[in-house]
């Protein structure tokens, strides 16, 4: 298909080309770094709030000041979700019917779905001050619903960017293939130009780019050429 372009016509396309895969390449990197940035604040955020959740079990003298003092520091945070279970399975703290499947410990952040909210949650394990022969089970989940949407919003505007700037960069390839390809088309003026009457015009070899000047150097040679021919047939 390229074959019956002009060769305006085909720079103009790679350079459209070029110019989308670097604009997009660079949208992708925004949007990872973006997401990965969201995540590591989800996890600062979660791992404060499990050591609080570690802090009180360890100082609280009873499961009831435990379930007290967890529902003060915890119940009232939007878009935060703990559960707190004693090894037999008992509740000792839950938000709002919050139900969680035991996640990797440490540094995981894998992404679940309560109630149709997508959460980042982590894992722990605790012992209360008041038996520390038990280990609490300690999940910690916070919904990413107003990171996904600001991920979303900035992808839409990436892609109106990117849209825009690839037309932008087409037309300006375009411009830069045509300035770039005008001593060409003076060559072809020129050599349309040359007669049996006019076999001493030559090409501006000295106005033409490096590109170019040998080709106009080999047209100049043969035009040498044909002239001393023309010459001595004439003669």
């Amino acid at each position: 298909m390229l074959r019956h372009l002009s060769l305006t016509s085909r720079l103009t396309v790679f350079f459209t080309i070029v110019a989308a895969t670097v604009v997009l390449g660079l949208g992708f990197m925004l949007l990872y770094a973006t997401d990965q940035h969201f995540k590591e604040l989800d996890r600062t955020t979660l791992q404060d709030k499990q050591r609080l959740i570690t802090e009180i079990l360890a100082n609280a003298p009873s499961p009831a000041d435990a379930r007290l003092r967890l529902n003060e520091a915890l119940n009232h945070h939007h878009g935060l979700h703990v559960l707190v279970k004693a090894p037999g399975g008992e509740v000792i703290f839950q938000t709002q019917g919050f139900s969680a499947d035991r996640s990797q410990e440490g540094h995981a952040l894998p992404t679940r779905v309560h109630e149709g909210q997508d959460f980042h949650a982590i894992h722990a394990q605790s012992s209360p001050g008041y038996d520390q022969t038990q280990r609490f089970d300690i999940t910690v989940g916070i919904e990413t619903a107003h990171h996904q949407q600001f991920l979303a919003e900035l992808q839409g505007s990436l892609a109106i960017y990117a849209g825009i700037a690839t037309l932008i960069s087409g037309a300006l390839g375009w411009l830069a293939a045509h300035q770039g390809l005008t001593p060409l088309r003076d060559m072809k003026t020129r050599a349309a130009g040359v007669t049996g009457q006019q076999l001493e015009r030559r090409m501006p070899v000295e106005a033409v780019p490096i590109e170019m000047a040998d080709l106009a150097r080999e047209l100049n040679q043969m035009l040498d050429r044909l002239q001393e021919d023309f010459l001595r047939l004439s003669e």
